[in-house]
């Protein structure tokens, strides 16, 4: 009888040895796949953080104005002032906006639906960035003899209270946002 003998080009310790620097690469692989992750993540929530930004109403555009109308002091060049701000940051706030809603699945996933429904809010509720500039459109007409100027400056207060609840709310979600998003992990 004879014996038929397998020779196989690798030792077990051989193959052992492969196994392991495999699963090394593997595992490195991995480790740069989640580095890869988390920096798209941090992306965006700073993408979602800017965008916050741009809803903000700045001291230098539209409220230097709307405080001078609701002290009393508006002058028609305030009103066409206002207009002319809000051609002028139409698209960019549109921009944002449309991010925004293109980040939402990813901030709800990521940090929560609670917060993807503040920012929702912080846009489009009552005293949110559109319905402030939909009242601001309608002050930017009211400087007509049929509104009378205590009507045309309490309006204007209530526009400035609600700015500036939204600028604080803005603030508060853009940090928030940013240290999630800068968190490790």
């Amino acid at each position: 009888m004879s014996k038929t003998e397998i020779t196989l080009p690798l030792s077990f310790t051989d193959a052992a040895k492969a196994l392991r620097e495999v699963i090394g690469l593997l595992s490195e692989v991995g480790r740069a796949v989640g580095a890869i992750s988390n920096a798209v993540e941090g992306r965006k929530g700073k993408q979602a953080a800017e965008s916050l930004d741009v809803l903000a109403f700045k001291s230098d555009g539209t409220r230097r104005h709307l405080e001078k109308i609701a002290a009393g002091e508006g002058r028609f060049e305030d009103f066409d002032a206002i207009r002319e701000k809000m051609e002028e940051t139409a698209a960019d706030v549109e921009a944002s906006i449309d991010r925004l809603n293109a980040l939402r699945a990813f901030l709800r996933e990521r940090h929560g639906m609670g917060l993807a429904n503040r920012v929702s809010d912080l846009v489009y509720a009552g005293g949110g960035k559109a319905s402030i500039r939909m009242d601001l459109r309608h002050l930017a007409f009211m400087q007509h003899d049929h509104y009378s100027s205590k009507e045309v400056a309490l309006e204007a207060r209530r526009i400035l209270y609600n700015i500036n609840a939204l600028n604080e709310s803005l603030v508060s979600l853009h940090d928030e946002i940013l240290r999630i998003s800068n968190a490790p992990g």
